[in-house]
């Protein structure tokens, strides 16, 4: 666990289910858009998406979107090319309520819109 506030790099593709704690600001939660039609599963490149987004699911059901960037944390190359995307918490009240949290990433590129699947991650009490 963290303290609110303090930096923590989230990625959540390979882990079944990450904690962290309520309020944190400057968070990196990132999720990588995998292939899934080749066995096993691998990255999907996605460098070339004209818009990116991750729909977070609220413990509530409510869904917000956040606008996503390519993820430059870790081992990732921030181009896209490893299928990696991240958003960066600005405020505490982005992610206050604990529970169950759902991520999934919205990819839009010239043949149209692709989606993760989704990605589970715990938030807890502050």
């Amino acid at each position: 666990m963290t303290n609110p506030g303090s930096r923590i790099e989230v990625h959540v593709t390979k882990d079944p289910l990450v904690t962290i704690e309520a309020g944190g600001v400057g968070l990196k939660i990132g999720i990588v858009v995998d292939d899934t039609d080749v066995t096993p599963a691998v990255a999907r490149d996605i460098s070339g998406a004209l818009a990116k987004a991750i729909e977070v699911t609220d413990p509530d059901g409510v869904v917000t979107s956040k606008t996503a960037a390519f993820a430059d944390f870790g081992s990732f190359a921030g181009d896209g090319t490893d299928g990696a995307i991240m958003f960066t918490t600005a405020s505490a009240s982005e992610i206050a309520t604990p529970g169950i949290w759902k991520l999934q990433a919205k990819i839009t590129n010239a043949g149209g819109v692709i989606f993760s699947s989704e990605k589970i991650y715990f938030i807890d009490r502050a």
